[in-house]
């Protein structure tokens, strides 16, 4: 007898979504003084960790070391601009939440290579060792330092004419 596998529940799915989105609305309606973050039901914020968390364990962000610092950057992000979803407008919630989630990780990203870099440069300013990734971008440029002397170099080296003819390629006239 085969066992048959079920399928595994969505974590998070538009329609609660939808739901938790328009009880979040009706509060804001009937507390105007309160800010968006305060408007959110219990469940929706549940979700929108939920969803942070299982977006951050996705292959390109799973190794990085301040990963929490990027979760708490996006879960305010998603506090923030939670009730800017317009119903009216799209009925998949969950696509506007990850976009609002990738861009938050992105723009954590560019800030920390930005104090990376300022950080580099003062660690090489004072003699010592920058991080892993700047040894790693010197000795490449060094690299194509090198290869670019040497075509430099091959190129002012004058070659025999081995063929006992003119180059196809020169211009005659």
């Amino acid at each position: 007898m085969a066992v048959r596998k079920r399928k595994p529940k969505n974590y998070v799915n538009n329609a609660d979504l939808l739901t938790q989105i328009q009880l979040s609305k009706d509060t804001q309606e009937q507390n105007p003084e309160f800010t968006p973050a305060q408007c959110l039901t219990g469940e929706l914020v549940k979700m929108l960790i939920m969803l942070v968390d299982r977006y951050s364990q996705k292959a390109n962000w799973r190794n990085y070391t301040y990963l929490d610092d990027m979760k708490g950057e996006a879960i305010a992000s998603l506090c923030q601009n939670a009730l800017k979803f317009k119903p009216e407008k799209s009925n998949n919630p969950f696509g506007y939440y990850t976009q609002i989630v990738t861009h938050s990780f992105l723009t954590f990203l560019e800030k920390e290579k930005k104090v990376r870099k300022i950080r580099d440069d003062l660690l090489e300013r004072n003699g010592f060792t920058p991080s892993f990734t700047r040894q790693i971008e010197n000795d490449e440029q060094a690299r194509i330092s090198r290869e670019d002397r040497a075509i430099t170099h091959d190129e002012v080296v004058e070659k025999p004419d081995l063929h006992g003819g003119t180059d196809e390629y020169t211009d005659h006239t």
